[in-house]
């Protein structure tokens, strides 16, 4: 209770945006998985590792801190000016700065869709049945290199699709007589198969029917 008061009191007070300690505090045990480089959408990073204070609920700089460097860097966004990427935590679908802060804001301020970053997930070891469903799905990803979301709702059903393009990737090679790779046989599938199969599924109203 003192602690939810303490949060509760703290997001009252203050205008800031999320702080990464304090949603790390609700994994209690962790594995960190370096995902490398990659480009991010900007608007799944909605916290900070150390500075979340300097930033309003938008990652706007406070006035404090919005000052030479914030405008230099926003001129070499304008001017195309090659940036070093920033550092970020990921926990589930949300990303947090570990560096980077102001890179990332003047992203935003200028309305850029994604932005360059190395990845450190932290992945929880507890085996709810929720953690389970995140971690296969990562898995699915990873292995298939598909960005396109696919939410599955039930355990084992992402390993049923990677069997579903493994046998897709085996049509590919009969048809062209040379084996593709596993992550272009499953981009091939994607638009092939699964995106018709869901669209007639949506358009014929059968989630209503049967959720």
């Amino acid at each position: 209770m003192a602690n939810f008061l303490k949060k509760l009191f703290s997001s009252n007070r203050e205008d800031h945006v999320t702080s990464f300690n304090e949603q790390q505090e609700a994994n209690e045990e962790v594995r960190f998985i370096n995902h490398g480089e990659h480009y991010v959408d900007l608007d799944r990073i909605i916290g900070s590792v150390g500075k979340y204070y300097d930033f309003d609920s938008s990652f706007r700089p406070k006035k404090q801190i919005s000052g030479k460097r914030f405008t230099e860097i926003k001129k070499a966004i304008r001017n195309g000016t090659p940036l070093p990427p920033v550092q970020l935590y990921q926990i589930r679908h949300d990303f947090y700065v570990l560096d980077g802060n102001h890179r990332v804001a003047a992203s935003k301020e200028l309305g850029q869709g994604k932005i360059r970053a190395t990845i450190i997930e932290l992945c929880s070891d507890s085996n709810t049945m929720e953690n389970l469903l995140y971690m296969e799905r990562q898995t699915f990803y990873e292995k298939t290199g598909l960005e396109e979301p696919i939410h599955l709702t039930e355990i084992g059903k992402y390993k049923y699709l990677e069997k579903q393009i493994e046998k897709h990737k085996n049509h590919l090679t009969n048809i062209s007589g040379k084996e593709p790779d596993f992550a272009k046989a499953a981009k091939d599938w994607f638009h092939t198969i699964y995106t018709p199969l869901t669209t007639i599924i949506k358009n014929g109203n059968l989630i209503n029917h049967f959720p």
